[in-house]
């Protein structure tokens, strides 16, 4: 589907996020991560590059901004959604 709870709505976010990361705008890409992220669970998005490409940028950026706790968690995550 279109729109803006799309897959494809999502991913544009997630662009976004990382222009903005590239910017060094990180409060705006951390939030927009966020959002793309979450969009993509709710579509059923899971065990999927595009959604393990957006945790990584997310990681990145909370770390970034010295919030290591949530950092580490994504990383955990992102792990545990990636094949061994």
């Amino acid at each position: 589907s279109l729109g803006p709870d799309s897959v494809g709505a999502a991913e544009t976010l997630g662009v976004k996020a990382r222009v903005e990361a590239q910017a060094n705008n990180l409060r705006d890409a951390a939030q927009h991560f966020a959002v793309a992220i979450e969009s993509l669970r709710r579509k059923g998005v899971n065990h999927d590059v595009r959604l393990a490409e957006l945790m990584k940028g997310y990681a990145s950026v909370l770390a970034s901004l010295h919030r290591q706790d949530e950092a580490k968690q994504i990383r955990t995550e992102l792990n545990s959604l990636l094949p061994r």
